[in-house]
Parts: structure tokens; C-alpha cells; sequence
């Protein structure tokens, strides 16, 4: 693959590479059981590669009015936008809910406008961005937010997202060098 959009790997060996807990609780009056993914015992056992939503179903019991038990996951670790940084591979997709309209961004630009609107910066969680955006969409006027991050491999085709991002960041250090005085 050439390019795509960075999503976490949703089987269990994805799971424990980023430190994800696992803990599931039954609310219901009269179950309470509750339990815990024990990632490494899991991977030894050869199950590495399976979905993590295919081993919770596994943990359902078989109630007649179906089972209670609900999954929380507790992250150890999250990706920041600053670790993204400085990479011209990777873009920051805003799109917008309502009518779909997409804009393509980098990662600096984005953590500079959550910086100027003090709602965020380099630390900023990358599921947390599109909560953050708080304008109107400029076609629809909704103020509903995707974002996600694309990535391309460097020296295979060039997308076309990654090819505008670079023709605008082109013009803008042309206006700023023809802005600035000369000797």
C-alpha cells in the first residue's frame, strides 16, 4: 500500500503493543462479574493476530435477555500530534460531517491553531483533535468534525492530498520571502 490513513491495529498483538487495558463489567443486578484481558498470556497462547472485538464475544454469557457485560478500554499510551511533527508524510484530514467538505492540513499547522485557540498543542491526543475544532463549516454551516491522519510511503505515487499540501506550503514561503525586505 501507498498511502493510507493511520488507524490503530485492532488485534490483540496491537492492543498490547500500545499498552491498551482491557476491562470488562456486567452492571446487571445479578451477575456483577468482571474481567480483564491478559494481553501476553493471550500472545503466547498463539491468538496474537485475533480481532479484539472476536475475544470479547467470547466473554458474553448466554442470558435470555443477553448479556450485560460492557468493555472499557483504558489506553497507557496515546499518540500525540507532536510526535507527527516534522514528518512530510503525514497530513491531518479535517472533514466535515455535514456535507463532507474536506481540507488538507499538516500536522504543524494544526498544532499551531490549537495552540493560537489555547485548546490544545504538540501534546494534543489525535482522537481528541476534531472535538476541538469549534467553527462552523464555511459551506454548511454545521459545526460537526472529522479528522484523521494520512500517510504516504515516501517514493511510491505521490497522492493527491500530499501533492496540494505542498503546492500550498510552496506559496506560502514564496509570500513570505517576497514579503520580507531586501538588502
Amino acid at each position: 500500500m501507498v498511502h493510507g490513513r493511520l488507524e490503530e491495529e485492532p488485534t490483540v498483538a496491537g492492543y498490547f503493543a500500545r499498552r491498551c487495558e482491557v476491562q470488562g463489567r456486567c452492571y446487571r443486578r445479578d451477575c456483577r462479574r468482571w474481567c480483564v484481558f491478559d494481553f501476553e498470556l493471550l500472545i503466547a497462547g498463539g491468538m496474537g493476530l485475533l480481532k479484539v472485538r472476536e475475544v470479547q464475544r467470547t466473554f458474553y454469557c448466554n442470558r435470555i435477555g443477553g448479556c450485560g457485560l460492557i468493555f472499557e478500554e483504558k489506553p497507557e499510551r496515546l499518540i500525540g500530534l507532536g510526535e507527527l511533527a516534522g514528518r512530510d508524510y503525514v497530513g491531518v484530514e479535517i472533514r466535515c460531517r455535514g456535507c463532507r467538505k474536506v481540507t488538507v492540513t499538516s500536522v504543524e499547522a494544526m498544532i499551531a491553531k490549537l495552540e493560537a485557540a489555547k485548546l490544545g498543542g504538540r501534546l494534543t491526543d489525535i482522537k481528541k483533535v476534531a472535538g476541538l475544532i469549534r467553527g462552523p463549516c464555511g459551506k454548511c454551516q454545521a459545526k460537526a468534525w472529522a479528522v484523521e491522519i494520512l500517510w504516504y510511503a515516501p517514493g511510491g505515487k505521490v497522492p493527491s492530498w500530499k501533492t496540494e499540501l505542498d503546492r500550498r506550503r510552496d506559496q506560502a514561503r514564496s509570500a513570505r520571502w517576497n514579503a520580507e525586505p531586501g538588502p
